[in-house]
């Protein structure tokens, strides 16, 4: 993407805030970054520049980075509605929701008529797996009935909650009020019978056609998802691979940057640490589950939440976000260090308002922070969720995911590059703290269910209960790419789909370990 140029103005520092809007809109986030810090450079506390420079950040897939520009935008100009709208977005990407709603609930205070605050803090709800996120949408339905934003969450509300006849009429009724709504067609394509998709497929092709907007590649995911419902399998590869082009080209990932923390925590870690004392008694004891994207972790979480002594956060950021400050601190020792972590976690809302023994977070990014929890939860327990890579490499690829939080997820070279470090660093932690991680096979899961999941309860200490046999049978809201594995009864051959891909991807796929690279 060219870059654009400001010198031919008479102040070559004047990017407007309609230059900047232009860009962000057209998806060229690295040009609107080069425009606010021309600006920057000038006024740091510029409020527009530090919010534009912000999306753009997050687009890029850097919204830990945009947090500091988020903040001077709002420190600058705090009755800014937009300002405190987007500050949330960025939290929510995060998995931040406590932060994320507070921001949206205050952008609505600010601004109750426009129905995008409202509708963020509904999709910040659906995130969280919390079925409240319908009665809001019903709500800002109720005011404004032919919103299609709010049409295709509640869509997906109703699919989360395994509603899919009713989903469906939802988005049909959103995709006729806006033919080119991508995120209507995008779910119709892989939720809509096969034998009543003539006419969406029609009018993705048209769509592909004509769009050149942003929304492009959500198009070329959904004409995947046709033609892999088909078997159509070339086809697919073909349009998977033109859909994560389209995204991977406007998000940034820095792999060396990856690299240079996973050694400085090898680093950290491979000495004694000092472990933080045992927290109060009437705080819930945490059931971290870790791994990669696509390994199964919707699954185990729903098992282990279907426990009557077990609650599930879903995905919090809770724990990664206070390791992320911990150097914004002094601290007088690493005991004092770790005491802050543990406090700090079990002292979030959401966790402090679980009324069960056991609380399960499945934020996957805790891999990351296996030391940190070993040492600051000396009671927390640990599954590592582990699937056949090429299974895992196949489900990330062909996923369109609704942020950028996998920004390694859409180039074959990232994606295999990012397993070979994640594996490296598992293998590290289970060298050092082997007794404190239960590893769980998925394929084994799903394959021998009665026998796994009753092993599974025994290593976590906890007692038997039955309804984790049957956690299907829960009624609950699944947002993930998970949702068919948990709404119905556990079933196999998920793991198998990437060979029908692997004659059209070539080498970065057939060649990754399977399910043995725990033990090579």
């Amino acid at each position: 993407m060219s870059k654009i140029s400001y010198a031919t103005r008479s102040d070559p520092h004047a990017a407007s805030d309609h230059d900047l809007v232009a860009l962000l809109e057209t998806g060229a986030f690295d040009d609107a970054i080069d425009g606010c810090k021309t600006r920057l450079a000038q006024n740091i506390n510029d409020p527009s520049a530090n919010h534009f420079a912000a999306i753009a950040l997050r687009e890029l897939g850097q919204p830990q980075q945009a947090l500091d520009f988020h903040a001077r935008a709002v420190a600058n100009a705090p009755v800014k509605a937009d300002h405190l709208y987007e500050l949330g977005r960025s939290f929510d990407a995060l998995k931040l929701r406590t932060e994320a709603i507070k921001a949206f609930s205050a952008a609505e205070t600010l601004n109750p008529s426009d129905p995008r605050f409202a509708l963020a803090t509904a999709f910040c709800l659906y995130n969280a797996d919390d079925p409240q996120a319908l009665l809001k949408v019903e709500h800002i339905l109720s005011q404004h009935p032919e919103n299609t934003g709010a049409l295709n969450l509640k869509a997906s509300v109703l699919l989360a909650l395994n509603e899919s006849e009713a989903a469906i009429e939802v988005l049909l009724r959103s995709w006729r009020l806006d033919p080119e709504n991508s995120g209507a067609l995008y779910i119709l394509a892989k939720h809509m019978p096969l034998d009543a998709c003539q006419e969406i497929e029609t009018a993705l092709s048209a769509e592909l056609t004509q769009n050149e907007g942003c929304g492009k590649s959500r198009l070329y995911f959904a004409r995947a998802e046709l033609s892999h419902r088909k078997q159509h399998y070339a086809d697919a590869y073909a349009y998977f691979e033109k859909g994560n082009a389209a995204v991977a080209s406007n998000l940034i990932y820095d792999p060396a940057a990856a690299q240079t923390a996973s050694a400085e925590l090898r680093e950290l870690f491979s000495q004694e640490v000092d472990t933080a004392p045992l927290p109060s008694a009437n705080c819930p004891n945490p059931i971290f589950i870790v791994g990669l994207p696509r390994s199964g972790s919707t699954l185990v979480d729903s098992i282990l939440s279907a426990h009557s002594q077990v609650s599930s956060l879903g995905e919090i950021g809770e724990l990664a976000n206070t390791i992320r400050r911990l150097g914004s601190h002094q601290f007088s020792s690493q005991r004092e260090a770790l005491l802050h972590v543990q406090q700090s976690y079990l002292g979030a809302p959401s966790i402090k308002a679980v009324e069960t023994p056991h609380v399960v977070d499945k934020y996957l990014g805790n891999y990351f922070h296996i030391g940190h929890i070993v040492h600051a939860f000396p009671n927390a327990r640990i599954v590592h969720v582990h699937r056949d890579l090429r299974a895992v490499a196949w489900s990330i690829y062909r996923q369109h995911f609704a942020d950028a939080q996998i920004p390694f997820g859409y180039d074959p070279h990232h994606l295999v590059g990012f397993i070979s470090a994640y594996c490296d660093l598992m293998s590290f932690w289970s060298s050092r703290f082997g007794d404190r991680i239960v590893h769980l096979s998925y394929e084994r899961l799903v394959e021998t269910p009665d026998e796994t999941i009753p092993q599974l309860i025994a290593e976590l200490d906890l007692p038997w209960d039955a309804a984790c046999l049957t956690p299907h049978k829960v009624k609950r809201m699944v947002t993930t790419a998970s949702q068919g594995q948990v709404t119905q009864e556990i079933y196999t051959g998920s793991s198998d789909v990437w060979r029908s891909y692997a004659p059209f991807a070539g080498s970065w796929l057939s060649e990754l370990p399977g399910t043995d690279w725990l033990t090579r």
